[in-house]
């Protein structure tokens, strides 16, 4: 999985940021607004530490 790239899930999907950081973004079924973001712990490590 390169920087950039899109995985699509079954009620969202998943972007990879680069420096080892996923976002998973939720949308909603109806309207497909985002709902939640979600990050990983290990992804919100290396995020932080890269800061």
């Amino acid at each position: 999985m390169e920087q950039g790239d899109v995985i699509r899930l079954s009620d969202g999907e998943a972007v990879r940021m680069g420096c080892g950081v996923v976002v998973v973004m939720q949308r909603d079924a109806d309207d497909g607004e985002v709902k939640s973001v979600v990050l990983q712990l290990s992804d919100l490590e290396a995020l932080m530490a890269a800061l």
